[in-house]
């Protein structure tokens, strides 16, 4: 392809070549997964026969006598995660793996091996202890730091991977989830929710809530820090509603549920504690047999069609069985208008 930027991200963010698995929960599993599969990798490039692949004269004469074996240094994998920058790390064992030539080496054949660009792909030394990724995914806890400071959060929706992979990667979800509700400063500090919070990155966008006036978006973006690892990520459809179709979302209070759309353009005023805010234009979306489709902690989640998994809304509000979300194409329009996307 002439367009290596998109041939990246077609191989990267496709399930065939990620190294995460989406929406899964267990973050070992994903840990697993990429392991094997860059080991696989690495057994299918090198085989049984290192000499040609590390071209340090002291890493071969150590493994000669005895110091390292072939399946060393395919267990050497401590780590497999995506930078903020869109880059590909893959991290070896420092025990094993020592020699930068080594690293460059394997880099090179990975690369070839994926018909990757060496620019977008790391391959470096490390020691287990100084390996530390923060797994997040769409449908984890997150929010802004006053938020989590009081055990309060929201749902991450998805991700805004820039297209030229030198502006960081981004998260959105609603206002109230990262900025607050409007008490926010850009810059501001955004928590991953969990046994113990971790800091993942910076609130950089929203859309004020307008107290007296009509509202269509309850959004914001936050930038994502360096040390923060992704799952794999897909480019979803996206398209207008359709009444009565069946709808799902993974949230981070109720996890996966399905709802019914039943109207696609309401109007409601919406309570966000302080004040009250009117939305227009909205979807609404109703539950099965009464059990509810979304609770308080799932604000931000994506809403797909069940049929052909398009992204349709954000949800952001509701009561008991009924809950509300931002159409797609509100959602589309301000990020386009904020640069995120073309």
């Amino acid at each position: 392809m002439h367009n290596q930027n998109r041939k990246i991200k077609t191989l990267l963010f496709d399930e065939r070549y990620i190294f995460f698995v989406y929406f899964c929960r267990n973050n070992s599993i994903m840990i697993y997964r990429a392991k094997q599969y860059i080991e696989d990798v690495m057994f299918s490039i090198i085989g049984n026969n290192l000499t040609d692949l590390f071209e340090s004269s002291d890493f071969v004469i150590r493994k000669a006598v005895g110091n390292y074996k072939d399946e060393d240094i395919l267990c050497s994998v401590i780590g497999v995660g995506m930078r903020w920058n869109g880059q590909l790390e893959i991290a070896l064992d420092r025990k094993f793996i020592c020699h930068s030539k080594a690293c460059y080496s394997l880099l090179a054949k990975i690369c070839d091996a994926f018909h990757l660009a060496e620019h977008n792909v790391l391959v470096h030394a490390r020691s287990k202890s100084s390996i530390h990724y923060k797994y997040i995914q769409s449908g984890s806890a997150v929010g802004h730091r006053s938020l989590v400071a009081n055990s309060s959060y929201g749902t991450l929706g998805g991700f805004l991977i820039p297209q030229s992979g030198d502006g960081g990667i981004k998260i959105f979800s609603n206002n109230h989830v990262l900025a607050n509700s409007n008490n926010a400063l850009i810059g501001d500090s955004i928590y991953k929710y969990d046994t113990h919070s971790e800091l993942i990155g910076r609130l950089e966008n929203f859309v004020p809530i307008d107290r007296n006036g009509k509202n269509y978006l309850d959004l914001a973006v936050a930038s994502l820090n360096q040390d923060v690892a992704l799952p794999a990520v897909n480019h979803l459809k996206r398209r207008l509603p359709q009444l009565e179709e069946i709808v799902i979302k993974v949230g981070a209070a109720t996890g996966e549920t399905f709802g019914f759309v039943s109207s696609i353009d309401y109007t409601d005023k919406v309570s966000y504690g302080k004040f009250d805010a009117l939305f227009t234009e909205q979807i609404q979306i109703r539950s099965f047999n009464d059990v509810p489709f979304s609770s308080p902690g799932d604000s931000g989640s994506i809403i797909y069609s069940s049929t052909d998994n398009a992204f349709i809304g954000l949800l952001f509000g509701g009561s008991g069985v009924m809950t509300l979300a931002n159409p797609e194409k509100y959602v589309y329009s301000q990020l386009n208008q904020w640069r995120y996307i073309r």
